[in-house]
């Protein structure tokens, strides 16, 4: 390790080191199989679309490229989540609202990517705001944050059309 990396580690805030451990928590529950309820996948999409809203209006700038950008990512994220889920090959249950989702070590991967760019490169996932008074950085980022909204909303939709028409999972039998 270089005086950087070391230099990184010492300067980064105690909480943030929490805050790591407990996505590590996180995302180790995430490998094996488990059961959710409906209720709990609407929080995320409601943040995504506050979080689009305030981007989008709260800038100066604001044109219609910007909701062309925005609706085009929430389109394509619908679709993939959708896809997702179907490859995922969740399963509701029958006559809950709830779905069994099997596990998948794809936020462990993402979160030791994301710790090792953060203590290698000293590179972080913030977005500086003065970045969406330029009209090439706002467009990527309404599309951006139009992908993440209907990648939640793709997922949940997928899950109503699971609760409805199936697949269902299968009791196990002792």
């Amino acid at each position: 390790m270089t005086n950087s990396i070391w230099n990184t580690l010492a300067n980064t805030p105690w909480w943030l080191y929490a805050a790591y451990f407990f996505m590590i928590r996180i995302s180790f529950s995430s490998l094996k199989p488990q059961i959710l309820a409906l209720k709990s996948l609407i929080p995320f999409p409601i943040l995504c679309a506050l979080v689009s809203a305030i981007t989008l209006f709260a800038t100066p700038s604001f044109t219609s490229g910007r909701i062309a950008y925005w609706l085009t990512g929430v389109l394509t994220g619908m679709l993939l989540g959708s896809l997702q889920f179907r490859l995922m090959k969740i399963k509701a249950i029958l006559h809950e609202p709830k779905i069994w989702i099997p596990g998948s070590p794809a936020l462990l991967i993402a979160l030791i990517v994301f710790g090792f760019l953060r203590t290698y490169y000293n590179w972080s996932l913030t977005i500086d705001m003065s970045l969406l008074a330029q009209p090439d950085h706002a467009l990527k980022i309404a599309g951006i944050l139009g992908l993440l909204t209907g990648l939640s909303v793709g997922r949940i939709l997928y899950a109503l059309h699971c609760l409805k028409q199936g697949p269902y999972l299968t009791p196990a039998t002792p």
